[in-house]
């Protein structure tokens, strides 16, 4: 994963706060400094801080940095206009498919993928998948087919990742 370090921005300001928050309840400062805190309105002081750090950039007191990492917009696109756009409701999205390195190539990965093509089957339904090249070749094997490839960039940056969409459609079976 590319991950961009830059300084922020206003717009940022409610990202870093909200990350601020997650974090918060795991901290020792913050409930040693905040002890009685009110979540709500320590959120409120860091909005405000945050702001104001950002406003005042001449003396360079406070530099406030994001690191940012590609997120899923080209996955969610091509998503969109790949899947929903050609099979709507009528498909069964393979989220996650994941297998313990101890259990490569032993049948596991196979075994799972086959358990969701008879669900499949048996719902009338093809299942989608964006697969990187790790498990694209076990979905080629299973009878998948690639209708696309997808480039997954940080504006700006170099690196850059390739995955397929693909598509398996009981109708069309003949992987045996």
């Amino acid at each position: 994963m590319s991950i961009t370090i830059r300084r922020a921005g206003p717009d940022d300001v409610d990202a870093i706060v909200e990350i601020s928050m997650l974090v918060a309840p795991h901290t020792t400062t913050v409930p040693y400094i905040w002890p009685e805190t009110d979540f709500d309105e320590y959120a409120s002081w860091l909005y405000e801080h945050y702001n104001e750090c950002l406003e005042d950039t001449s003396a360079d007191q406070f530099t406030v940095m994001v690191a940012e990492a590609p997120d899923d917009a080209a996955i969610d696109k091509a998503e969109q206009d790949i899947f929903v756009t050609r099979y709507g409701e009528k498909q069964i999205v393979l989220e996650e498919m994941s297998t313990s390195p101890t259990y490569w190539c032993r049948g596991a990965g196979t075994r799972l993928l086959l358990w969701g093509m008879q669900r499949a089957r048996e719902q009338g339904k093809v299942i989608t998948v964006i697969a990187d090249w790790m498990g694209k070749k076990l979905y080629k094997k299973l009878g998948f087919e690639e209708l696309d490839t997808i480039v997954v960039q940080v504006e700006g940056e170099k690196e850059k990742v390739v995955v397929s969409a693909m598509v398996w459609d009981p109708r069309e079976e003949d992987y045996n």
